[in-house]
């Protein structure tokens, strides 16, 4: 079977953002919706929305993207079957990435016991 692409398509960010539940956190706060039905539930996916107005230099917008998507990668919990839109706070480019991903680790530990 072919691996399919973790990318989230831009209806579907529309109706995690309406449909979907939210988690509050230090760092960021995500909007998630489990999936269910024919997609498989193999694993998460993630979107990250960093707005000019949170970070005004691209440079900072993207490093925050780098970290975030980082965090979830490294924070080895799971929370199969969920798509997350997560808006972080402009705190992310300087705080110490081991407590980002503590924050990742249990963003997803909620998710997991939601369900």
């Amino acid at each position: 079977m072919a691996k399919q692409s973790k990318r989230i398509a831009p209806w579907h960010i529309k109706k995690i953002l309406a449909r979907g539940q939210m988690w509050r956190g230090d760092f960021f706060h995500a909007k998630t919706f489990f999936r269910s039905g024919d997609e498989p539930l193999e694993d998460y996916r993630l979107a990250v929305v960093v707005s000019k107005k949170t970070l005004a230099k691209a440079h900072e917008r993207n490093l925050c993207r780098r970290r975030i998507k980082s965090a979830f990668l490294e924070s080895k919990a799971k929370a199969d079957g969920w798509d997350m839109v997560v808006f972080p706070d402009k705190r992310v480019v300087n705080c110490d990435f081991v407590e980002l991903k503590a924050e990742a680790k249990k963003c997803l530990d909620a998710l997991q016991s939601r369900r």
